[in-house]
């Protein structure tokens, strides 16, 4: 069990903020029966995402973009792991700001 001062030490890990924007590290599971954002994997310090698309010709990512666009009013980009369930993301927004969208 992860405590609390743990997690959040986990959280912060898993954003880091530049003076662009944030950069997010995330895990994503495609193939789920809809699209959710679950919560951080403590071991990898990835915010944990299923998508309902399958990974076959970018769907996965297609539908990760637009989704998380639509959440967070801004449109995410994907700097490291294009063909990976481990992905980076960058978002122009702070720290602050990404974490109350998340809810997290």
């Amino acid at each position: 069990m992860v405590r609390p001062i743990q997690q959040e030490v986990k959280q912060m890990a898993m954003i880091r903020e530049t003076k662009e924007g944030c950069f997010l590290e995330i895990e994503v599971t495609p193939n789920a029966k809809t699209f959710s954002i679950e919560d951080v994997d403590p071991w990898l310090e990835r915010l944990k995402i299923k998508v309902s698309e399958s990974p076959v010709k970018g769907k996965a990512n297609k539908e990760l973009v637009t989704k998380l666009e639509k959440k967070l009013k801004t449109k995410p980009v994907i700097v490291k792991g294009e063909k990976s369930n481990k992905k980076t993301l960058f978002m122009e927004l702070s720290k602050k700001e990404l974490r109350q969208r998340l809810g997290i």
